[in-house]
């Protein structure tokens, strides 16, 4: 393979699986900051590519190389000059907030339309439909940090079918586990349609839908 007429673009991820361990009869994954989700930066930039001129990192997922839009002019320099200027592509790693390795975390993604299901085994990410190069930007205040302290009844979401997660499991606790009583006995709300709205003689909490 002539290596001098490739050129390499990186991707990046928080975590790619480097390597795994069979510890107390479980099976356990190392994962790196230097790499794009799929592949590290060490097993996958070929080692006959000139470092100094052929390699390029950008911040986006394997999967994400060829779905991000703002990375296309990019692209398009590299294969029209071979070299680019955009600010998306870097010549150096991009700085990763641990260089070591460490545990795989187990995720979860609570998305299960067509398209966040495509972009979950692609790698994509869940941002990997949105136009970034378009998108407004989007300010978030938090007036109250506990929902206890909210000033009207708390509205919970929850897909049917699902356990209790997230915003329900502290609901559950100030409401002396009514939630995840009602779940129990099948009678949680759920189906689109349906609803309960419960009371609570908390003297902060108001109550929630």
């Amino acid at each position: 393979m002539n290596h001098q007429r490739i050129i390499y673009v990186a991707g990046k991820d928080d975590q790619t699986v480097s390597g795994y361990s069979y510890e107390n009869g479980q099976l356990r994954f190392t994962t790196t900051a230097e790499g794009d989700q799929s592949v590290t930066w060490a097993t996958g930039i070929p080692f006959g590519i000139n470092r100094q001129t052929a390699l390029y990192y950008t911040n986006a997922t394997h999967g994400g190389l060829t779905t991000q839009k703002y990375l296309f002019q990019g692209i398009k320099d590299l294969l029209d000059k071979g070299t680019t200027e955009a600010p998306e592509f870097s010549r150096i790693p991009l700085p990763a907030q641990s260089t070591g390795r460490s545990i795989a975390k187990e995720a979860y993604n609570f998305e299960i339309n067509e398209k966040a299901i495509e972009a979950n085994l692609l790698g994509l990410g869940l941002d990997a439909f949105v136009d970034k190069t378009n998108t407004p930007i989007l300010k978030v205040s938090v007036s109250k940090g506990d929902m206890i302290y909210a000033s009207y009844p708390v509205v919970l979401g929850h897909f049917a079918n699902d356990g209790i997660y997230g915003a329900e499991i502290i609901a559950n606790k100030y409401l002396n586990n009514i939630l995840s009583l009602k779940h129990s006995l099948g009678i949680y709300p759920g189906n689109i349609g349906t609803h309960a709205f419960l009371k609570t003689m908390h003297r902060c909490l108001k109550g929630v839908l």
